[in-house]
């Protein structure tokens, strides 16, 4: 089984120390990475994808680059955080950088 990490958020909910991902200013654009993705695949037979980050879910278009990768017939692992799922908690991780909440979340009741 050929695997592959796709690095698709260009930013964090947190600030960990020793965080080994320096993000890109912009975001790529989804049709570029579904096109890198489905290259690979066809070259290396690519089976697996793990889709992290930054945190994927920054990500606004997260569920079309989803959608699009299973649409290859790829097993997929979603690698975050998860902070973006706790609505008003303040977290802090490692002790360092507390974490905001997503405006979706802040928006519910």
């Amino acid at each position: 089984m050929r695997s592959m990490i796709l690095s698709a958020g260009k930013s964090c909910f947190v600030a960990c120390p020793g965080c080994y991902n320096h993000f890109a200013p912009t975001l790529a654009h989804t049709d570029d990475l579904v096109a890198f993705v489905r290259a690979y695949r066809e070259r290396f037979g690519l089976s697996k994808i793990t889709v992290g980050g930054g945190d994927p879910l920054t990500r606004p278009d997260l569920l079309a680059l989803l959608a699009q990768l299973k649409n290859m017939h790829l097993s997929i692992n979603l690698d975050t955080v998860g902070t973006a799922f706790l609505g008003d908690a303040r977290i802090r991780f490692m002790g360092k950088g507390i974490a905001p909440t997503s405006q979706r979340n802040r928006s519910r009741p």
